[in-house]
């Protein structure tokens, strides 16, 4: 039954919101990976084989076939832009962090059609509004301009070119967010029309409302909030620690050039200022006279920069709350560890209410050396963000295992675009430590192993906690 199903999607052939039948850029954010195949009037067989592959998060994009090969990346989340070569583009990136993002993307490249001569670089252009995306683009030495739009949904997309070379559509019909069909089309204003077909595994974000519905063990306010007030800021302390559904609260610590501690998730200041300057190169001075709060409204435009003191002073009213405090960076020393924990030893009254994530396997080993405090490990890292297996569900719960080792006292992982939720809970109780899912919205997901649940937090470095009381402590 279920091969039927596919088979009479396949005659449908409605597909991709993102795959092409020449150089229709991808509209959307999805995790999938495709081969595929095109059929032109002049030649009624399958020819130009391909694969079309996206890794999803701090993308990498392959793209071969159609006379094509294409290769682009960047960090979008951060700096909204990706490096091209080739003819494939990317326009309208996903922004996680906002429904509506009149710059969502610019990106430049080079175009080059079946890599046979150089056809000159490119500039796009592009937007988000909802569930559409649309944008520009212009090939500079073939003085080609191009306008897109796509909308993208749970079962399916569309994308449509106009330039002036001619125009192109693509349709996309997916089951519950795992196989994909693709079937583009494309009609130069003078040449052969040309359709393309491709099948494969794809991902669309819609984890979030499942998440709603699951009984939690814990919530920790992600970044202080992410929609009511600028992240990491006193402002989204503030409004956090007013919500009764947080037990804790999660936050971004970053090292300044002259070694201050400083709560902020970006590495770089762009986002917030739209300044091209990295945490690590700038004073904690200089850090403070930016405002990190106008890029969110100008009703936060007095919001500076959060020192590690000042955190501790507000954690220090609040013995109550949990506070998970996340390493930003891959490339701390051990000097830059054993300094971290001296401040937090100073200046949190109370210590059993820290426990730290690190983005790596060599700062959890360091971290665990020179503190008895929990550590946990996030999987979303450089090399986790690679992985296509979220398709294959036992696979990811295997893969999840091995990556997180046996070393971390609990593990987290993004939620927001696939539907990890069993594959994660199935891992934790495997290694018998919590998980702790999150997304680009205020709320993140405690998962407690059954085992654990009489500890604070499930953690039991925390046995002292307040909350979750063990049972040696109700005695």
């Amino acid at each position: 039954m279920k091969l039927l199903k596919a088979a009479l999607l396949l005659m449908l052939a409605a597909s991709a919101g993102g795959l092409s039948a020449h150089d229709l850029p991808l509209m959307f954010q999805e995790r999938y990976l495709h081969v595929t195949g095109a059929l032109s009037s002049d030649a009624p067989r399958i020819t130009d084989p391909g694969i079309s592959a996206f890794s999803g998060d701090f993308p990498l994009v392959i793209h071969a076939g159609n006379q094509d090969r294409s290769v682009y990346s960047g960090v979008p989340l951060f700096i909204p832009a990706f490096i091209s070569f080739g003819r494939t583009n990317q326009i309208g990136y996903y922004d996680a962090y906002r429904s509506s993002t009149p710059i969502s993307l610019l990106s430049a490249g080079w175009r080059t059609p079946g890599m046979e001569k150089l056809a000159g670089p490119f500039l796009s252009w592009g937007w988000r509004h909802g569930s559409l995306t649309g944008g520009a683009s212009y090939h500079v030495f073939e003085q080609v301009p191009a306008a897109y739009l796509g909308a993208s949904f749970h079962y399916g997309g569309a994308a449509l070119e106009l330039s002036t070379e001619g125009i192109a559509a693509s349709l996309n019909l997916r089951t519950g967010g795992h196989w994909g069909i693709t079937a583009s089309l494309s009609k130069p204003w003078e040449g052969t029309t040309r359709i393309s077909l491709g099948f494969g595994v794809s991902r669309r974000e819609h984890a979030s409302d499942a998440l709603e519905e699951f009984q939690w063990d814990m919530r920790l306010a992600h970044r202080g909030s992410l929609e009511h007030a600028p992240e990491n800021t006193m402002a989204a302390f503030t409004y956090a620690l007013k919500q009764p559904r947080f037990t804790g609260i999660e936050l971004d610590v970053q090292r300044t050039r002259d070694g201050e501690f400083v709560v902020i998730h970006d590495p770089v200041l762009i986002r917030y200022t739209g300044e091209m300057k990295f945490i690590s190169q700038l004073t904690y001075e200089e850090l403070k006279t930016r405002d990190l709060g106008a890029w969110i409204g100008e009703e936060f435009s007095e919001e500076r920069i959060v020192h590690l003191s000042e955190l501790a002073s507000l954690a220090n009213k609040h013995p109550d709350v949990y506070w998970l405090i996340e390493l930003k960076s891959y490339q701390w020393s051990e000097e830059d560890v054993t300094d971290f924990l001296a401040a937090c030893d100073e200046l949190f009254a109370y210590p059993r209410s820290i426990f730290f994530i690190t983005l790596n396997h060599r700062l959890l080993e360091i971290m665990q050396r020179h503190t008895e405090r929990p550590v946990g490990l996030q999987l979303d890292s450089r090399r986790f963000m690679l992985f296509l297996s979220d398709h294959l569900p036992p696979v990811s719960s295997r893969e999840f295992q091995r990556a997180v080792g046996d070393q971390a006292d609990f593990f987290t992982i993004i939620s927001s675009k696939y539907s990890r939720m069993d594959a994660v809970t199935e891992a934790a109780d495997s290694l018998g430590i919590p998980a702790v899912l999150w997304d680009f919205h205020d709320d993140m997901y405690g998962y407690i192993p059954q085992k654990l649940k009489d500890y604070p937090l499930g953690l039991p470095k925390m046995e002292e906690g307040r909350l979750f009381p063990s049972a040696s402590q109700e005695n």
